[in-house]
C-alpha cells in the first residue's frame, strides 16, 4: 500500500509541476517561444522544439533532481523526468490525431484554463478546468 501511495504522490507532484510550468512559464515569460505552438497545430512539442527548449527542459528536470536528491528522493526526480517524456509523447498524439478533449479546449481561442495537457489534477485543484 505504501508504494501505491508513493506513486500517487509522485504523479500529483509531477502534474502540479506541469501545471505551473505551462501556466506561469510557457504562458508567461516564455510566451514568445510557446505561442508558435498555439499558432500552428503541427508544432506539437512543448519544450524541445529548438536548442533553447532542450536546454530549458534539461535545466527544469536537472533542477528538480538537484532539489530532491539530497533529501533521498531521487525517485521523485526520476519520476518527474519520465513524466515529462511521457507528457511530450501524449501531447504529440493529441495534436497529430486531433483528439478532442481537455487540452484542445485550452487551445480554443487561448482559453485561460486547462493548463494540464492530459490529466487535469492541477486544473481541478486550482479551479481552472474549463
Amino acid at each position: 500500500m505504501k508504494t501505491v501511495l508513493e506513486i500517487i504522490g509522485l504523479l500529483v507532484y509531477a502534474n502540479l509541476l506541469e501545471y505551473a510550468i505551462h501556466r506561469w512559464m510557457l504562458h508567461g515569460w516564455l510566451w514568445k517561444q510557446h505561442s508558435g505552438h498555439h499558432n500552428d497545430s503541427s508544432h506539437t512539442v512543448l519544450f524541445v522544439h529548438n536548442l533553447r527548449g532542450a536546454l530549458l527542459a534539461t535545466l527544469l528536470i536537472g533542477g528538480n533532481a538537484l532539489l530532491w536528491a539530497p533529501l533521498g528522493w531521487l525517485p521523485l526526480a526520476v519520476f518527474a523526468f519520465y513524466y515529462f517524456v511521457m507528457l511530450e509523447a501524449v501531447h504529440l498524439l493529441i495534436h497529430r490525431f486531433h483528439l478532442e478533449g481537455h487540452h484542445m479546449v485550452h487551445h480554443a481561442d487561448l482559453k485561460e484554463g486547462n493548463w494540464n495537457v492530459w490529466l487535469p489534477i492541477g486544473d481541478w485543484l486550482a479551479g481552472t478546468k474549463i
